[in-house]
């Protein structure tokens, strides 16, 4: 949802792809660089690099990269994933042969969809899926949705209104919360 929790993930990310050079991963948000190309694209791209270091051989780093070559791990935002969805330029991010393989969508911090917002992100999801002519397995992380398995029917219930899909309780995972000795 927030470009903080996105990029939050480089490093994470780049740790467990180190040895998997053949799959690609990008970060397409308001913040990714047009290109390499322009002085504007240089010093984004500079200012990336100070930030989150050198990016791996599999990181995708501008749009145009991007847009060239579809990475299998695609992290974006809804605001973005709306602009995949209508710009021209980005078709080939979001065609269905580009989607052939989506196989997850993964939302994180899934409470913040509700509302009027969530009702957006669920349509905004029902076109994602006819443009990828596929219906991936959806992933909901959150720390707050719900307080526990006398919440469950709420959440099967909220998770199927944001992404149009049954789920069934053995679908949803607790967290264990083990007390330390300084609690």
């Amino acid at each position: 949802p927030l470009n903080a929790l996105v990029y939050d993930q480089i490093d994470r990310l780049r740790e467990y792809l180190k040895n998997y050079e053949d799959i690609k991963f990008g970060f397409y948000t308001g913040r990714t660089p047009e290109n390499s190309k322009t002085p504007d694209g240089r010093k984004q791209i500079a200012a990336y690099k100070k930030k989150y270091g050198e990016p791996s051989k599999n990181e995708l780093i501008t749009r145009e990269d991007i847009r060239n070559n579809p990475p299998h791990i695609l992290f974006t935002n809804y605001s973005m994933l709306e602009y995949l969805l209508i710009r021209p330029s980005d078709e080939r991010i979001i065609s269905e042969s580009a989607l052939k393989k989506l196989n997850f969508i993964v939302l994180d911090e899934a409470h913040i969809y509700r509302g009027s917002l969530g009702i957006e992100i669920s349509l905004l999801l029902r076109r994602l899926m006819g443009v990828a002519n596929r219906k991936p397995q959806f992933v909901l992380t959150s720390a707050t949705l719900g307080r526990g398995k006398e919440d469950i029917d709420e959440i099967l219930s909220f998770a199927k209104n944001l992404t149009s899909t049954n789920y069934e309780e053995d679908d949803v995972i607790f967290a264990i919360r083990h007390q330390n000795k300084f609690d």
